[in-house]
Order: structure tokens, then C-alpha cells, then sequence
């Protein structure tokens, strides 16, 4: 009985696994559960035994990968106290998921944002608690007064995962390399004296305004020319 459990459990990995690749190769749309079960090597009514429809087995493939990558940032919230370092680490874990994990970055971004009940799914639900990470950082930076009072923490969630995910569409379109590394530190160089309380640190506005339009630049020639992408 053990072993037809394990041999079944990993049955299920590779179905999943090969959906999550033929999802994100070819769109939720132009995949049907007959690819899925040729990708797999068993007959298609042996699918629906473990998922009922095509919608579940997309959700599901989207949960096998996105559970890791939230675990890391629910640790992160547990070992990280400094507000600034939680922020950075945010910045810096959705930047790595678009460069290491760019198939579960189209299927969330491309493929189940477009199905009609996206918002009532438990993908939202992943989502929202993947992002709660950073609401709870900037609340607590604002509370203990390292943040300025008037920081809005839904404000700054768009402003960081807006960003990071316009970077990340060079490797959703492009296929481009992202320096996960370099972006984070720019990111940081221009959000930090927006949250710090005012005189803690010197707001040098004209730099920064500067570095971001350089940022926004590189980010258009990136997907616009995939040539300059790859330098």
C-alpha cells in the first residue's frame, strides 16, 4: 500500500509538472487535457481521477510552485526584523522568481489573471498571502517609527510588485536575463527615501528621479529589442 502511495504521489508530480511547462508554452487555451495525458504517457481519463477539470489541474500546477517560493518569504518574516531589509528582501524574491521561475510567472501573470473568477480563486488567495509579507513589513516599519508616519502600505505593495513585475515581463516576452542583484539595489535607492521619516535620510530627488527614468529606459529596450536585452 506504501508504495503504490508513493508511486501514485509521484504520478501526480509529474502531471503537474508537465502541465505547468505546456501551460506556459502554449497558453491555458491552446492546451488541452489530451496534450497533457500524450506529455504524460497515460490515457486522458486517468487526469481526471486526479483533477476535475482543466482549470483545477492549471491551479494546481500554479500551487505546486508558488507554495515554495511563499514558505521562503513567510521564513524571511520570521528571521528578517529590520523594515528596510524586509522590504528589500521583497523587491529581491519577486525579481528571482520572474528570473529562476519564468514558467510560474506566466501562468499567474498571463494565463489565471485572465480567467473570469481569477479574483475568487485560490491563486488570489496565494497572491494575497505572497504579498502579505510586504504589507506587514510597512505597517510595522510605520508603527515603530523607522517609516514615516504618512506611508501607505498598499501603496508601497504597487509600487514594488508594479515594478518588479514590468522588469520581469523582458523575461516573460524576451526571454531576457534579469541582474536580480543590481535591480534590487536600484529599486531600494529610490523607495527608501520615500519611507524613511523625513531627515533621516538626505532626499536627493533629482538623482533619483534620474536613476528610475534610466531604470524604466533599460526595462523598454529590454522588451523592444531583445538583442539589447541579453547585454
Amino acid at each position: 500500500m506504501k508504495g503504490n502511495r508513493l508511486a501514485q504521489g509521484k504520478r501526480k508530480i509529474e502531471i503537474l509538472l508537465v502541465a505547468r511547462d505546456l501551460f506556459a508554452k502554449r497558453g491555458f487555451d491552446r492546451t488541452t487535457m489530451a496534450d497533457i495525458a500524450e506529455g504524460v504517457g497515460v490515457v486522458e481519463s486517468a487526469l481526471y481521477r486526479h483533477y476535475a477539470s482543466k482549470q483545477n489541474l492549471l491551479f494546481e500546477a500554479i500551487r505546486f510552485s508558488y507554495e515554495p517560493i511563499i514558505e521562503d518569504v513567510e521564513e524571511a518574516a520570521r528571521s528578517i526584523v529590520d523594515p528596510l531589509a524586509r522590504v528589500r528582501y521583497a523587491i529581491w524574491r519577486h525579481l528571482r522568481a520572474f528570473a529562476e521561475e519564468p514558467e510560474l510567472c506566466r501562468l499567474v501573470v498571463l494565463e489565471a489573471r485572465g480567467l473570469p473568477d481569477y479574483l475568487q480563486s485560490e491563486i488570489a488567495d496565494l497572491h494575497r498571502r505572497y504579498q502579505a509579507f510586504l504589507l506587514q513589513a510597512v505597517a510595522e516599519g510605520v508603527e515603530s517609527g523607522v517609516f514615516s508616519p504618512d506611508v501607505e502600505p498598499s501603496l508601497v505593495r504597487h509600487l514594488v510588485y508594479g515594478t518588479t513585475e514590468h522588469v520581469g515581463w523582458a523575461v516573460l516576452l524576451r526571454s531576457a536575463d534579469l541582474d536580480v542583484e543590481r535591480l534590487t539595489d536600484d529599486l531600494m535607492a529610490i523607495i527608501e527615501p520615500g519611507l524613511v521619516r523625513r531627515g533621516d535620510v538626505a532626499h536627493r530627488l533629482g538623482s533619483e528621479v534620474t536613476r528610475l527614468a534610466n531604470l524604466v529606459n533599460e526595462v523598454a529596450r529590454a522588451v523592444n529589442d531583445p538583442a539589447a536585452a541579453g547585454q
